[in-house]
């Protein structure tokens, strides 16, 4: 729907504003005098005694209604005007009485009570504080909304269409359904093809797996970097469930959360988009699965009755070629362009033992030519992956005869495995870049001993699973070819069809693949089952339901409620309980399953066993395990590091450490992109005239010591520099965990607690009448409030079911700090303080500067207090 905002509109946001700043005030004010009252009863200053005055109920009204009639008399006289501003201080000091009455007539043993009523209070205060400074919810323009018959006749009317998919095409499952439109535009002649953005998804490549399973043919698929450039001669572009992998912010926005994050050039993160707003860009709202199909059928519609414009040449355009990317040993010009360079790259020949990948391929060694570096390369270096020494001498590089030589030339060296110490001998006070695994036995062991050499590595492992990282995280990269390899590995070993057939010999049933471990490798191997035909299942210690669904497969789950994510966005070690209820499903789905494919792995430790023997024991002869945890121990008690074999000449368990490896062309293409993004996110931080090869060094070296405004990827990756080992920073931490729910006896109270309430008994106190108020208030906010507001109030709703969330699962003995830091969390209205100190009214100033110091010392008081409570819990190791 177009969002428009007409002087009707306005007006009503003014009034909202208005009633949410008199509610802010008076229960702001009704809640600190409040607790000023609370606080004297128990400090002691005050007796304990609960002291009800004489008609408490008719004094409540009388005040109710005065401080209506001030508010109405200050709007109408204006609050910048001395006699509004009267109005005002009378409305604070009737909230002030009102809140000394409420709490002076209760007894001192239910303040605990009073003050989480008194804490709720604070915490509505905010929120009418924000609504009051709140802009709309909406970036500066207006959305338009497009018709099905109006998207239908546009593309039929168009030449070049691109459509750009993201996690939402997957979550609906949409993928067959933009198929077929794909499929009935390039029937008629239109030209089709796909961006993919690289972080689009769940894991590297996850559209394209998608696509690939809806039969969208290769060739038209291309690269974000590829088809960016044709989006100015498209006439229509699709984009599918997507909002930050197409946020121009991201590029024309420093300050926006996701800048320098790649964005394709026409959520989430929650950021706004302006791409919405803008001119040239239509909305078509709905579930993305029903909408495509709808559109599909319409363009069917419009075929059959011969609605479509008459091109000047018929048939079909040749579909796009895409780039070469994979083998650059063709496709590639006889003579390369002489460049000047700055900055001077090496690529070493592995020599770790089965190693083949090769650290940089031809193809990216162009890109960074381009860009002013020089490469060298050892000769023979990607020979194992498949790429030539004539392949790189074609775009631009130097092939050089041995090491020596290339570490003498060489500022930065890549290789997959950390070379040995002979060679880091020539590579001091260089860089050296490659996989080591430093929070690893064995990666500690490689740091130290570069160290000791003087060498400044750099671990690729290392790169923070945040957002802007994805484009260099060669973990995920490598890790999908691994999950993809599995299944391979399995297929070959299996003995039987994966898809279901029905033949003249027989009906045979589909294979039942089962994946432990649903992160990247987990849903590749999900994606390339499925795509065989396999029925899958898989299971992960954290509830990813619905990007195992996305990729074809059902999800199970252990009954054992626990938490599952850890640090760094990675599983957490489960406990024994959990250990115990979770082997029990495995054995069950074991019995029933020909293939298991395990991923679970947690950096720095051994892998999770979750396959025991007895379970091996219970698998169909024939079944086969492939165990993608072997390096860390494996996953199955029966893995064999390294190795397959056959089990009791019953089950083959695979336990190869080198999946990766055994696709090196692949995997060298996909980590020698990662290494790409890694050298221009650096460099890109230049000036915009240098943003080049001239800018790494500088760039880099800036960035490598720890300072609030250093780059978190730079300080994660550099494992030592100039002799010194260097600290890692903490990984980004996920959302806090939920505890878990527990029906804790309650002790027996000394004496009930009496009713608290603002207003004294009788019908008004009644959850009869405050139930009619509440939908009277809900009446008139559908009739009347603007869209805005309801925006907010679907903001403000959410919030209060995750406070309740929240609250609800902490146990009784934790609720005096629990109400504590949510005390101090109410100091949020110090940022309504900070906005309104720059208004041009000197009341609104003054106002303004007494909130920003009240909230400031709530902020920090209530935190100090929630420290010293939560030490009281904590066991004296002494």
């Amino acid at each position: 729907m177009a969002i428009s905002v007409d002087d009707s509109e306005r007006t009503a946001e003014v009034v909202i504003q208005t009633i949410a700043m008199f509610l802010s005030m008076i229960i702001g004010m009704l809640t600190f005098f409040g607790s000023i009252i609370a606080c004297l009863k128990l400090n002691g200053n005050l007796a304990s005694k609960a002291r009800v005055p004489p008609f408490r109920t008719i004094i409540t009204l009388i005040i109710m209604a005065l401080i209506v009639t001030f508010c109405v008399l200050a709007n109408h006289e204006g609050y910048g005007t001395g006699l509004g501003l009267m109005y005002m201080l009378f409305v604070a000091a009737l909230s002030s009485i009102w809140g000394v009455l409420f709490v002076i007539a209760i007894g001192g043993a239910d303040m605990p009570v009073v003050i989480c009523i008194l804490n709720t209070g604070s915490g509505f205060a905010g929120v009418c504080a924000g609504k009051t400074s709140a802009r709309p919810l909406r970036v500066e323009g207006e959305m338009r909304e497009i018709a099905l018959e109006e998207l239908a006749e546009a593309l039929n009317r168009s030449k070049e269409v691109i459509i750009v998919p993201g996690y939402g095409m997957a979550a609906a499952k949409a993928q067959h359904a933009v198929a077929q439109v794909t499929e009935i535009l390039r029937g008629r002649g239109v030209r089709v093809r796909f961006g993919i953005h690289p972080v689009a998804g769940r894991l590297p490549g996850h559209m394209n797996v998608l696509l690939a399973e809806a039969r969208v043919p290769y060739d038209i698929v291309l690269a974000m970097d590829e088809i960016n450039d044709d989006f100015e001669k498209t006439d229509v572009t699709i984009v599918v469930g997507a909002n930050d992998i197409v946020n121009p912010a991201a590029a024309e926005d420093p300050t926006c959360p996701i800048a320098g994050m790649p964005a394709v050039v026409l959520a989430t993160l929650g950021v706004d988009n302006p791409l919405f707003v803008r001119e040239n860009n239509r909305m078509f709202f709905g579930s993305a699965k029903p909408k495509m199909e709808e559109l599909a059928g319409r363009l069917l519609e419009l075929t059959a009755e011969g609605k479509k414009d008459v091109v000047e040449e018929v048939g079909a355009p040749e579909p796009a070629q895409e780039p070469d990317t994979t083998d650059a040993t063709t496709g590639v010009e006889a003579a390369v362009v002489a460049r000047e360079t700055f900055y001077k790259l090496g690529v070493l020949k592995d020599r770790y033992p089965g190693e083949k990948r090769v650290a940089l391929v031809p193809s990216i060694c162009g890109k960074l030519y381009e860009k002013g570096y020089a490469i060298y390369v050892e000769t023979n270096a990607g020979l194992g992956a498949g790429f030539s020494d004539e392949a790189y001498k074609a775009v631009g590089c130097e092939v050089l005869p041995d090491s020596d030589s290339l570490c003498a030339k060489a500022q930065m060296v890549f290789v997959i495995r950390p070379p040995p110490v002979d060679i880091l001998h020539q590579l001091r006070g260089k860089y050296c870049v490659s996989w080591v695994g430093r929070l690893t036995d064995a990666g500690k062991k490689e740091i130290e001993i570069a160290n000791g050499e003087g060498v400044n590595l750099v671990d690729v492992t290392a790169v923070p699973r945040i957002t802007i990282a994805q484009k260099l995280d060669c973990l995920s990269s490598q890790a999908k070819i691994a999950g993809h390899r599995a299944v391979l590995e399995a297929a070959h070993e299996y003995q039987k069809f994966f898809a279901p057939e029905i033949t003249a010999a027989g009906k045979y049933p589909p294979c039942r693949v089962m994946v432990l471990g649903a992160g990247v490798a987990g849903l590749a191997a999900i994606g390339t089952a499925v795509s065989l035909g396999a029925e899958v299942r898989a299971w992960d210690v954290r509830d990813v339901s619905d990007q195992v669904e996305s990729m074809g497969g059902k999800w199970f789950s252990v009954d054992f409620k626990e938490e599952g994510a850890g640090s760094g966005g990675y599983a957490k070690e489960s406990s024994d309980a959990f250990k115990a209820a979770q082997k029990a499903t495995f054995h069950k789905h074991a019995k029933e399953c020909d293939i298991i494919i395990t991923t679970a792995a947690i950096p720095g430790r051994p892998s999770p066993r979750l396959i025991e023997g007895y379970m091996v024991d219970s698998m169909k002869p024939g079944s086969v395990i492939v165990d993608l945890g072997a390096e860390g121990g494996g996953n199955c008690e029966l893995t064999k590091k390294g190795e397959s074999y056959l089990y009791k000449n019953k089950i083959r368990i695979i336990g190869y450490t080198d999946m990766a490896s055994r696709m090196a062309d692949q995997a060298s293409t996909m980590f020698a992109a990662n290494m790409l993004n890694f050298l221009t996110h650096v460099h890109s931080k230049g000036p915009e005239e240098a943003r080049d090869a001239r800018s790494f060094e500088s760039f880099l070296e800036d960035n490598i010591n720890e300072s609030p405004d250093s780059d978190i990827i730079v300080r994660s990756i550099v494992c030592c520099k100039d002799g010194q080992v260097l600290k890692m920073p903490p990984p980004p931490q996920p959302s806090p965990a939920v505890p878990k729910k527990t029906d804790a006896p309650g002790s027996p109270g000394q004496g009930g607690v009496s009713q608290v309430n603002a207003v004294g008994g009788g019908i008004l106190a009644s959850s009869q009448f405050l139930l009619l108020v509440s939908a009277g208030i809900l009446v008139i906010i559908a009739i009347w409030a603007p869209r805005t507001f309801i925006d907010l109030l679907m903001v403000f709703v959410l919030a209060g079911f995750v406070g309740y969330m929240l609250v609800w699962n902490v146990q009784p003995a934790l609720h005096t700090p629990l109400m504590s830091v949510s005390n101090a969390i109410s100091g949020q209205v110090v940022l309504g303080g900070i906005f309104m100190v720059s208004s041009e009214e000197v009341a609104t100033q003054v106002f303004a500067v007494a909130a920003i110091a009240i909230a400031a010392i709530n902020i920090g008081g209530g935190f100090m207090v929630t420290h010293r409570m939560l030490s009281m819990f904590k066991r004296d190791t002494s």
